[in-house]
């Protein structure tokens, strides 16, 4: 599945409301035609939200809605990290070069908007359930590791507390 562009990213060390969320992200399908569908809210969307208990995955599109609730004393491992797409990059350069370099622009402009975010856990019965996110130029929101390392000791911390 390919990576969901980032609508909004909130992370707090503390609730930021009532149901006790410190986490909330929400992404959307990639492309033009995905985000002419958010303005008229009906866009696939995947929502990740961690409270003090639970994490929480909703996802929609126009077949329909799925949520998965996890409670964090369930969680055995938690991962995240970052996918840099060189390889595809260098070819687009390389296969494009001999028009006048612009296949060098457009691998660094691929590179650029392709790499990629993911936060991931693993359940006590071996269940995995992640999320990849990667840059959104249009919402302009632009997230790194340190905000995934974030999220990831966040989450963590409430692992620890619950055991």
């Amino acid at each position: 599945m390919a990576a969901y562009v980032i609508k909004s990213w909130h992370v707090e060390d503390t609730p930021m409301d009532a149901h006790g969320t410190l986490v909330h992200i929400v992404g959307r399908a990639p492309g033009l035609l995905a985000w002419m569908l958010s303005l008229l809210k009906i866009d696939p969307t995947i929502d990740l939200r961690i409270t003090e208990e639970n994490v929480i995955f909703s996802e929609g599109s126009l077949r329909g809605n799925s949520h998965r609730c996890i409670p964090i004393r369930n969680i055995s491992s938690i991962s995240y990290g970052y996918t840099k797409p060189w390889r595809e990059a260098l070819v687009i350069a390389i296969l494009l070069s001999s028009f006048f370099g612009i296949g060098i622009i457009l691998g660094i402009i691929y590179y650029v908007l392709n790499k990629s975010l993911n936060l991931g856990i693993v359940e006590l019965g071996s269940v995995a359930s992640g999320i990849d996110f990667k840059r959104s130029v249009i919402e302009g929101v632009n997230v790194d590791e340190e905000a995934a390392q974030r999220v990831a000791g966040i989450l963590q911390a409430r692992v620890d507390a619950q055991r």
